[in-house]
Formats: C-alpha cells, sequence, structure tokens
C-alpha cells in the first residue's frame, strides 16, 4: 500500500480555506471575548453602584429605626410621668365616693332639721 503525497490545487485551496476558517473564527472568538469584558466592566459598576445605594438605604433604614425606637421611649416616659395609672384612678375615685357619701349624710341631717325644726342641734 503506498501513499500519495501531492500537494494539488483542491489541497491547497483547501488548507488555505481551512486556516482562514480559522483564524476568522479565532478573530471573532475574540472580539465576543472583548465585548463580554466591556459588559462584565460595565455590569461591575453598576454592581458597585448598587451596592452603594443599598448601603445608603441600610443607613437611612437604621436611622429611622434608631429614631423610631427613641420616639417610642419618649413617649413611654410621657406616658409614665403624665397619665394616671388603674391604681391611682381606683383610690381618687374611693376618695369620690367617700366624700359623695359625707355630703349625702350631711344634707341628710339638713332635710332632718327641717323637717324637725324645734329639736335641738346638739341633740340630734
Amino acid at each position: 500500500m503506498t501513499f500519495d503525497f501531492t500537494i494539488n490545487i483542491g489541497t491547497m485551496v483547501t488548507l488555505i480555506v481551512g486556516f482562514g476558517a480559522g483564524i476568522a473564527a479565532w478573530v471573532t472568538a475574540l472580539n465576543r471575548i472583548a465585548g463580554h469584558d466591556a459588559k462584565l466592566s460595565e455590569n461591575a459598576v453598576s454592581l458597585a453602584t448598587a451596592h452603594e445605594a443599598h448601603k445608603h438605604l441600610a443607613e437611612r433604614v437604621e436611622t429611622i429605626r434608631a429614631k423610631g425606637a427613641q420616639e417610642l421611649a419618649d413617649f413611654k416616659l410621657e406616658v409614665a410621668k403624665n397619665y394616671a395609672t388603674n391604681a391611682a384612678i381606683k383610690e381618687v375615685e374611693e376618695r369620690i365616693v367617700v366624700a359623695i357619701d359625707r355630703l349625702g349624710d350631711r344634707l341628710d341631717k339638713i332635710i332632718d332639721r327641717q323637717d324637725n325644726p324645734g329639736r335641738d342641734r346638739r341633740s340630734a
């Protein structure tokens, strides 16, 4: 068996077209990679910007939360200082009831005296 190593025009054209196609594929791949690198750089910048915006928003949220917590603490303190407790209201209610009862007793005595004008005040 013998091999023929002669190079003819068809072989040359095939080799040239193959190399040309390889070079074209290589250049196309390099251009695509360069395009993807540019997009990657843009995305990295966008990501950094988004990260900074997120950081700023997180700080703002924390500031608002802290302010709300402080306002709530101040309100609780004001309520503790200025608003009556249930025990204090019950104590005042008891004092009012006792005072009304005493007033009622005094009115009863006055009415009894008016009904019995001849009666001595000391014996009453």
